[in-house]
């Protein structure tokens, strides 16, 4: 019975009504929404159903702009907990990667120091290069932390100038050696 309403509202109609059991059921076709249904004891004229039509376009409305603002939320939230998860995740990372990253640093700078004379100078030079490699890569692993930190509103930005030849010479160090 209900599928014979929808197809007459598909025809182009706006409202149909039935009656059974001592009640009159009508069914409005809700624009960009879907249908609703109400019953009544009593018949209603046309004039009310015609003048009903406006106030259940405007409770479509209202529907859609609630049900869009839930979806809304329900996406902000899933938003908050990935960027929460990602942090977390840079966090665990950079820790996992500075431990040994801090102790090839250490381990790289006591040789360095040659206490006991027995590095020659390639040895030295290699090592100078491992202790330079893993600060460059600590920068980079901390440089990746200051902009989730920037991305999260968790870290105010500071506009310096910088020396950009040295910069550059450091750059092309690191990429030479």
């Amino acid at each position: 019975l209900f599928l014979e309403f929808i197809n007459s509202l598909d025809k182009g109609l706006d409202v149909e009504n039935i009656s059974k059991d001592g009640q009159y059921f009508y069914i409005f076709k809700l624009k960009d929404f879907g249908y609703f249904v109400f019953a009544k004891e009593q018949k209603l004229d046309d004039v009310i159903l015609k003048s009903l039509k406006p106030v259940m376009d405007k409770l479509a409305t209202s529907l859609k702009s609630c049900r869009l603002h839930e979806q809304t939320q329900e996406n902000l939230q899933r938003a908050k907990k990935a960027e929460k998860i990602k942090l977390q995740f840079l966090a665990n990372m950079s820790h996992e990667l500075r431990t040994p990253l801090n102790s090839i640093i250490g381990f790289s700078n006591i040789l360095q120091k040659n206490k006991q004379k027995n590095l020659i100078e390639k040895q030295l030079n290699q090592l100078e290069k491992i202790n330079r490699n893993g600060m460059h890569l600590l920068t980079l692993i901390n440089s990746i932390l200051d902009l989730s930190k920037i991305e999260s509103g968790k870290m105010d930005i500071e506009l310096r100038d910088i020396d950009l030849v040295a910069t550059t010479n450091s750059i092309v160090e690191l990429l030479f050696s």
